[in-house]
C-alpha cells in the first residue's frame, strides 16, 4: 500500500469541470461527478475519483484502478527529479 506522503505527492485535490476534465463518472462506484464537486485527480495518468472512494481504494492497492499507474512508482520519479 502506498505510504500517505507517496499519494498526497501523486494527487491534485480539485473541483470537477467538464469542460476540463475528460472523465464523467468515478470508476470505482460508477457514480457520474458533479459540475463543482470536489475531486481526487493522479497527476500522472489524469484519473479522477471520489476523495472517499480513492482513499478505500488505496488502502489496500498501489495501482490505479483504470490505467494500472504504480502511484509508488510516480511519486519516486517526481522526488528524484525534484531532488536533482
Amino acid at each position: 500500500r502506498p505510504t500517505p506522503t507517496q499519494l498526497l505527492r501523486a494527487v491534485e485535490y480539485t473541483t470537477y469541470n467538464s469542460n476540463e476534465i475528460n472523465q464523467e463518472s468515478d470508476p470505482i462506484d460508477q457514480n457520474d461527478f458533479a459540475e463543482g464537486e470536489y475531486i481526487v485527480q493522479i497527476r500522472e495518468c489524469g484519473h479522477c475519483f471520489r476523495p472517499q472512494n480513492f482513499d478505500t481504494w488505496f488502502q489496500s492497492n498501489v495501482r490505479c484502478p483504470l490505467c494500472r499507474l504504480d502511484i509508488r512508482e510516480l511519486t519516486n520519479r517526481n522526488t528524484e527529479n525534484v531532488d536533482s
